[in-house]
């Protein structure tokens, strides 16, 4: 059984189906309302592109870019993902001591940059491996 219901104040449409079928390429969502000034003139929330993909947020139609909340897996479709600008994640870290007004014990959130984590591990292995070599040199003599 299919329908479509308008709410009484005319604020929502319901769709009930099974499946719905949309035949077509781009997905506008747009709120006036909500727009900043001097925005893009489409809202393609989701787009069929030219690769047989879906894009969000096409052509970066929304200045304010796509929030994902609640994501619970993220599935490449080849074995590597790829990200293109920077990481960084938020963490709860327990704190350890009772230093810069900190309780011991207690958590707070912390935001840790992957390229500046993996920056330094790659500086500590350039000087880890000029050890090795300036050792092995000496073992040699």
């Amino acid at each position: 059984m299919s329908d479509i219901v308008l709410n009484e104040n005319s604020e929502q449409v319901t769709v009930l189906c099974s499946n719905l079928n949309v035949q077509g390429h781009d997905f506008l969502l747009d709120s006036p309302a909500r727009r900043k000034p001097n925005g893009p003139k489409f809202r393609r929330a989701l787009v069929h592109d030219q690769n047989d993909g879906l894009t969000f947020n096409f052509g970066n139609d929304y200045p304010g870019g796509v929030t994902i909340s609640g994501v619970a897996e993220i599935i490449p479709q080849k074995q590597t993902l790829v990200v293109r600008g920077g990481i960084s994640y938020e963490a709860e870290v327990l704190t350890g001591d009772k230093g810069q007004g900190a309780i011991e014990g207690e958590t707070h959130t912390v935001v840790v940059n992957v390229n500046e984590l993996l920056d330094a591990h790659n500086s500590l292995i350039v000087k880890l491996t000029a050890r090795v070599l300036a050792l092995e040199d000496l073992l040699k003599k």
